[in-house]
């Protein structure tokens, strides 16, 4: 189980860090952070 959150932490650093990058309205940063966390949700492994 440790190693599986470890494994979503280290995919959630490197998406967070490609949205970082990307420009992002900030009236859309929450709608954004939903899709982030649907987008983390449907990763191989989280179920």
């Amino acid at each position: 189980m440790k190693n599986r959150t470890s494994e979503w932490l280290r995919e959630a650093k490197i998406v967070s860090k490609i949205l970082s990058n990307a420009p992002v309205l900030d009236s859309n940063k929450d709608l954004h952070s939903f899709y982030l966390f649907q987008g983390l949700l449907s990763l191989p492994g989280i179920r």
